[in-house]
């Protein structure tokens, strides 16, 4: 019989996003930034768990303001909002799902795309996700990059960079492909805002049970969810806490056991052929490896 696979959904503490915002408004941080007192931050944060793998009260993550792309590193307690710790940060986060609307309806609105729009033409998000522009003082412009593709006419694909804060089209950003006509796949690409999320749970345990006997015991964590979630980037798909069952670990145990005491029943087989031999003088005296190392210690001691 093959073993059998159980999931089990984990509880998710959800962190008051909205209210994290608004108390980062109120810090001297944010007011020393000189930013707009209407702007909202955006909040990414996950919280912290502890040994045991429970999230607590305390949360980490990033708050940004697309409009002057600014960021912080925040660390704090949900308990007390009025005391966040703010650092700020050069790191800037993922494009948003509404980012990238905003970006295409800014898009859309250019002069130059009036000019070549026409019916099944796309705007996608490709790689890089940004393309930044970095100033003379050391900072960068956060710019998002959006993808057309034309279903007919050349080129089939041409990459931009949009900047938000801005509302503006930078058409031939540097650090991006070049316009092509050449598809990297063979279906078309998704539409922005086409891949909305489904929801679903964002980790299950995962069990598999061999019989009795429970083989192993994990967590997945889904891509949209995976670390590091501070920024919004995540990796893949991700294997928490990977554990052996205690009844297989007692297994693996005695089967170390088992193979240590064969080892030695054959060292005492040897040391007790190597004395008989020399008794029975047909071989020359020589202390057995067993005996000698015995001997050693003792000097040794």
């Amino acid at each position: 019989m093959a073993p059998r696979v159980e999931l089990g959904v984990l509880e998710h503490a959800e962190l008051p996003l909205d209210e994290i915002g608004i108390a980062i408004t109120r810090q001297s941080a944010w007011r020393a930034a000189g930013i707009s007192a209407e702007s909202r931050p955006r909040i990414i944060a996950e919280a912290v768990e502890d040994r045991t793998g429970k999230p607590t009260h305390e949360f980490a993550g990033l708050a940004f303001d697309s409009a002057t792309n600014q960021g912080w590193e925040i660390r704090g307690d949900v308990n007390y909002l009025d005391s966040i710790n703010m650092v700020p940060t050069a790191a800037t986060p993922l494009p948003s799902q509404e980012e990238l609307l905003e970006a295409a309806q800014i898009l859309r609105a250019d002069d130059a795309f009036a000019r070549i729009a026409e019916e099944g033409v796309v705007i996608y998000q490709p790689m890089p996700p940004l393309a930044d522009v970095e100033q003379l003082d050391g900072t960068a412009i956060r710019r998002i990059t959006l993808g057309i593709r034309r279903p007919s006419g050349g080129p089939k694909h041409h990459i931009v960079a949009v900047d938000i804060a801005r509302r503006t089209v930078d058409w031939y950003p540097t650090g991006v492909h070049s316009p092509t006509d050449d598809d990297c796949e063979r279906r078309l690409p998704d539409p922005v805002g086409s891949n909305a999320n489904a929801g679903g749970p964002r980790r299950v345990r995962v069990r598999v049970i061999d019989g009795s006997v429970e083989l192993w015991n994990f967590q997945l964590v889904r891509p949209r969810d995976s670390e590091p979630v501070t920024y919004g980037k995540g990796s893949g798909i991700e294997l928490r806490k990977r554990l052996l069952s205690e009844q297989v670990g007692a297994v693996s145990r005695a089967r170390a056991d088992s193979e240590r005491a064969v080892r030695r029943q054959r060292q005492l087989s040897r040391l007790a052929e190597c004395r008989n031999r020399v008794s029975s003088g047909r071989t020359r005296p020589r202390r057995p490896r067993l005996e000698a190392m015995h001997t050693a210690s003792q000097d040794n001691s």
